[in-house]
């Protein structure tokens, strides 16, 4: 279990360095804005900014999807599975409950220390999940809350649109500080292309904790991904363009409510699709180029044939630790 563990210790430095290198690009970028005023009070004020955004990130969330807070003695099978897989995950307290109606099945969790935490599942997800599938999605979503990686994730989601908006500010009414502006404008590109990393980073630890700590474990979650990918809204967002109301969350949601639908019949033809080599989205390389996957690197989540391997691999990994156990 030793090698699994730092398997998944190195995956969260990599997402920590990467949300330290956003922060320090922040700072430089407020110090390049408020360079005549002061670039201390510069790069101050653009982490101030931040943090105001992201303090106030769970109402403008609910708002945006509208969702319906489960009380108690509501959908107690639910609420039992959420609390279990919060105490696996070691937290402290269960986050709370809440539904949101929409037909496709999807999850995601918000807030923050002030606020309180919660898990959002959707209609959709209940009506095309099994038990097993549905507590392996919860178990992702409250990884996301054990390591932090939530709050990092909606703090760094805002900085590059901060970044830009300060930029437009001060290069509107100046004219001789091009340079700072252009600066901070490419800075602004920078911390857009590290959330995204950052994004990716996190779904896949996520992944492999959550599957670590549901009983299901990896299989279960890769049912679940699988099956989500086959009633996802599509890229021209389903019916009314919104992604079942889950675009305002796309970043936020387990799986990419706006992927397109996988050519398969099930899940498990879909899983093995993707175990014999098969590419779901063949496009995502620009043909002639030799150059790197282009989809991949400005995607909020890593591709479901990555995450369906790695989930493999997480799997091979539970095996032999196990097999070394008992072997003792």
């Amino acid at each position: 279990m030793v090698e699994y563990r730092l398997s998944l210790s190195g995956l969260l430095l990599d997402m920590y360095l990467t949300a330290a290198l956003m922060a320090g690009a922040a700072a430089l970028a407020g110090a390049l804005l408020f360079w005549e005023a002061s670039p201390a009070v510069g790069a101050v004020a653009g982490l101030a900014l931040s943090a105001a955004m992201w303090a106030a990130s769970p109402t403008l969330i609910e708002a945006a999807v509208g969702v319906r807070r489960v009380g108690p003695g509501e959908e107690p099978r639910l609420v039992g599975i959420l609390e279990r897989v919060s105490r696996a995950a070691g937290l402290g307290a269960a986050p709370d409950l809440v539904l949101v109606e929409s037909d496709v099945p999807n999850a995601f969790a918000y807030g923050n220390r002030f606020v309180g935490y919660r898990v959002a599942i959707t209609t959709g997800l209940l009506e095309a999940l099994e038990p097993e599938e549905v507590e392996a999605v919860m178990a992702h979503e409250v990884s996301h809350i054990a390591h932090r990686d939530l709050e990092i994730m909606m703090l760094a989601s805002a900085l590059p649109t901060l970044v830009y908006f300060a930029w437009l500010g001060y290069s509107g009414g100046r004219r001789g500080e091009a340079g700072l502006a252009a600066s901070a404008a490419w800075l602004s590109a920078a911390l857009w292309l590290l959330s995204l990393r950052l994004s990716r980073l996190r779904e896949f630890y996520a992944d492999a904790h959550g599957a670590l700590i549901s009983s299901g474990g990896p299989r279960a979650l890769q049912r679940a991904l699988a099956k989500m990918r086959l009633r996802s809204a599509g890229p021209s967002g389903g019916e009314g363009g919104r992604g079942g109301g889950l675009s305002p969350v796309r970043a936020l949601a387990v799986d990419d409510p706006l992927a397109p639908r996988p050519a398969a019949r099930s899940a498990d033809e879909l899983i093995e699709i993707i175990r014999r080599g098969g590419n779901l989205d063949p496009t995502a390389r620009l043909p002639g180029f030799g150059l790197p996957d282009l989809g991949r690197l400005l995607a909020t989540h890593p591709r479901l044939e990555d995450r369906i391997r790695a989930l493999d691999s997480v799997a091979r990994q539970m095996a032999a630790a196990a097999r070394a156990g008992g072997g003792g």
